[in-house]
């Protein structure tokens, strides 16, 4: 599981990449604070980092909020790559 924010995280399963959204809501039964989550199946980490920019952005309230979104978005892209050459080397040291 790859958490990019309070908001989003994403993971791979045998068919496609998992795109997992939380949502604050509010019960008001109970009169409580909720947390929902809503997840959402892309055939690519492309289109999940798409996702995850066309709904945070169109929440944004300024270009400086974008800018720490892509920002975010390039360290996170950033760890996936690591890890997956991580991944590599282990793969080829067993060889």
């Amino acid at each position: 599981m790859i958490v990019f924010n309070e908001r989003f995280e994403f993971e791979r399963d045998r068919n496609a990449w998992q795109l997992h959204e939380w949502v604050e809501g509010f019960n008001k039964k109970e009169n409580k604070p909720t947390r929902s989550k809503y997840t959402t199946y892309h055939p690519s980490i492309e289109l999940v980092l798409k996702s995850i920019v066309d709904k945070s952005c169109s929440e944004s309230t300024s270009l400086k909020e974008i800018k720490e979104l892509l920002s975010s978005l390039n360290d996170t892209i950033d760890k996936v790559g690591q890890r997956y050459q991580s991944f590599l080397d282990l793969v080829s040291e067993e060889k």
